[in-house]
């Protein structure tokens, strides 16, 4: 098991990841792209309290997520 794990991101953490990669707003990401059908669904885990889920993105499912978003010129 010498496999590394990518840790996984909040929203937050998501969103700043696509700013910074495509030089945007984090609003603008938050506003634009997390409503998109396409975008990456988020892996669900159990809440301390056990009410809300929390989620959970790959960096790497985002990252192909961006790279598929690309627009033939």
């Amino acid at each position: 098991m010498n496999e590394i794990i990518e840790p996984l991101m909040n929203q937050e953490d998501a969103a700043k990841f696509i700013a910074d990669y495509l030089r945007l707003s984090v609003r603008h990401v938050y506003d634009r792209y997390f409503h998109l059908p396409s975008f990456p669904k988020p892996d669900l885990y159990p809440s301390a309290t056990g009410k809300r889920p929390i989620k959970r993105w790959h960096k790497q499912s985002i990252a192909q997520w961006i790279e598929s978003q690309k627009m033939a010129a």
